[in-house]
């Protein structure tokens, strides 16, 4: 049976990935703005994958500043029995984290007042990163035409780009299990280190 017999309507393709231009562009404008938090939360979507709600629930135990690695699973998988990834981090992405990391006692991103960035009035879970960015391209990019969300197609489409296809599952913590244990092979976690700072040239190229 096909669509047209079943008369669905066809659906519309998924939007494409912000471009790398179009990703240097808000960055470039966030920096102009001075709005080092969403600059910081792009880079975080680009380097390591995450979610907005995964940057708010970030703590200070996820960085390694030594080892220059961020390591966390995903918020949305938290009731799987999967383990966390550790991502290279950046130049740029570890210099934001160390100028905005947190004086709270566990979270490394606040508020203005001190509040987990993830929740709001009643203390009921929100997306404050999310609107904070819509905010942003309303007023200083309204032609860009992506969310957040989407500089995670971005970094997964690069990733292709530039032959790491292998590593985009476990990029985006989709992988299945079998994709996670093999994630703690040597080589493959050699392979995945090499592949997200090969994506930072693309970004920052020397």
């Amino acid at each position: 049976l096909d669509a047209d017999y079943l008369q669905f309507e066809r659906s519309v393709a998924t939007p494409h990935a912000p471009s790398v231009q179009e990703t240097l562009d808000v960055i470039a404008k966030l920096q102009e703005r001075k709005q080092p938090l969403m600059e910081l939360c792009v880079l975080l979507h680009l380097n390591c994958g995450c979610y907005s709600g995964d940057i708010a629930a970030l703590e200070h135990t996820d960085i390694d500043f030594d080892a220059m690695t961020l390591t966390y699973k995903r918020s949305k998988i938290e009731r799987f029995k999967k383990d966390p990834v550790t991502y290279p981090l950046w130049s740029r992405t570890l210099e934001l984290i160390k100028a905005l990391d947190s004086d709270h006692a566990t979270l490394c991103f606040v508020n203005e007042k001190g509040k987990h960035l993830g929740k709001g009035k009643d203390n009921k879970r929100t997306d404050n990163i999310g609107k904070r960015f819509r905010r942003h391209k309303i007023t200083h990019f309204p032609t860009f035409g992506f969310g957040l969300m989407d500089f995670r197609k971005t970094a997964a489409t690069e990733l292709m780009e530039i032959a790491y296809n292998d590593l985009g599952d476990q990029f985006l913590q989709h992988g299945s299990d079998s994709t996670t244990l093999k994630f703690y092979a040597a080589h493959f976690r050699q392979r995945f280190t090499e592949g997200v700072l090969a994506l930072e040239k693309v970004f920052y190229p020397e």
